[in-house]
């Protein structure tokens, strides 16, 4: 099993696995424990909102908004007919 580059962003996968080899950790665990830890990184990283994300949430927000004020609008023109 060889670790080579970079995976994660930030994460230097080779880096990481020479360090814990020069450590005195034999080259298959060094190796495991670097996957391990990439692979976390990569679920964590995976959860996280992107620009796009956020983006498209701000527009249904200020849609929501549109609506509600609308909604808010219609009702008040409804009582002043009422009355």
């Amino acid at each position: 099993m060889s670790i080579v580059g970079n995976h994660t962003a930030g994460f230097n996968t080779l880096a990481s696995s020479k360090r814990l080899k020069a450590s005195g950790l034999p080259e298959n665990q060094a190796d495991t424990i670097v996957e391990v830890v990439d692979e976390a990184l990569d679920s964590a990283i995976g959860k996280l909102a992107t620009k796009a994300d956020l983006a498209d949430l701000k527009a249904e927000i200020f849609r929501m908004m549109w609506i509600q004020g609308g909604t808010i609008i219609l009702i008040m023109s409804a009582f002043k007919f009422i009355d």
